[in-house]
């Protein structure tokens, strides 16, 4: 998948470990999210390595499918909807062009 953003940068999503994109978990859906991996790890009738796969596979579908993106020439959000379609969001000055990058520990 690809789209520009208004800048005319190409954002570009082919690929992991992007630092411009991000996976989010809406408040609304933590506790449900939080609710479906207790039951998946409880379930005795699945082996371990089944209750892992499946709360991988379940939870990522369900709830950590809606993708961000920042474009690292503006700064400029987009964020899916519940039906995958971007909206854009333009910051405020001074523009933190790596909100989406992850922390390194030290």
């Amino acid at each position: 998948m690809h789209f520009y953003c208004g800048c005319g940068r190409r954002i570009i999503d082919t690929t992991d470990r992007l630092p411009y994109k991000a996976c989010f978990l809406s408040n609304e859906d933590e506790i449900a999210y939080c609710e479906t991996l207790e039951q998946i790890i409880k379930d005795e009738s699945l082996s371990l390595e089944e209750r892992a796969y499946r709360a991988v596979v379940t939870l990522q579908v369900r709830y950590l499918s809606r993708c961000m993106y920042q474009c690292p020439d503006c700064g400029k959000l987009f964020l899916d909807d519940n039906d995958y379609k971007l909206h854009s969001f333009v910051p405020e000055e001074p523009v933190d062009k790596h909100l989406l990058i992850a922390t390194q520990e030290d």
